[in-house]
């Protein structure tokens, strides 16, 4: 029995004068379903930050200060609904500050968040009194 031999098959390549297929653009706006999903977050005023990894950090932070006080228990509890409160509070100060750092993006016609508009945004709150951004210059020195 003898086997066929594989042969090499050529390719015709296409026409000169054929029509490549054009491929559809995409929209460079937002698709519907996310505008929607924007609203309807907008809309519930639900937590943006998880409640487990936002706790996590703020008992990290109550543990390295109450090694600092020399607390004999070393370590501190916190109420649920003053735990509520500071993420409130500091939902508030993000949003506000990414409110602030939009403003300057549209201001410089982009629509890319760059840290050029975050130190700007920085410099500007640590001006007008904002302690937060005063604190982080005192730190730092400089912005």
């Amino acid at each position: 029995m003898v086997r066929p031999v594989a042969r090499k098959t050529f390719r015709h390549s296409p026409s000169k004068h054929a029509r490549k297929q054009s491929t559809p653009v995409k929209s460079s706006h937002k698709p519907v379903h996310i505008l929607s999903r924007l609203r309807k977050q907008k809309r519930d005023g639900e937590y943006l930050i998880p409640w487990a990894p936002f706790a996590r950090i703020v008992k990290d932070i109550m543990t390295d200060m109450s090694a600092n006080f020399q607390n004999n228990d070393n370590y501190f509890k916190i109420q649920r609904s003053a735990l509520d409160a500071l993420k409130v509070s500091s939902e508030a100060y993000l949003i506000q500050l990414f409110e602030d750092m939009d403003l300057l993006i549209t201001h410089a016609k982009r629509k890319t968040c760059m840290t050029q508009d975050f130190q700007l945004v920085k410099r500007l709150r640590a001006s007008y009194g904002d302690p937060v951004m005063m604190a982080i210059q005192s730190e730092n020195g400089r912005f």
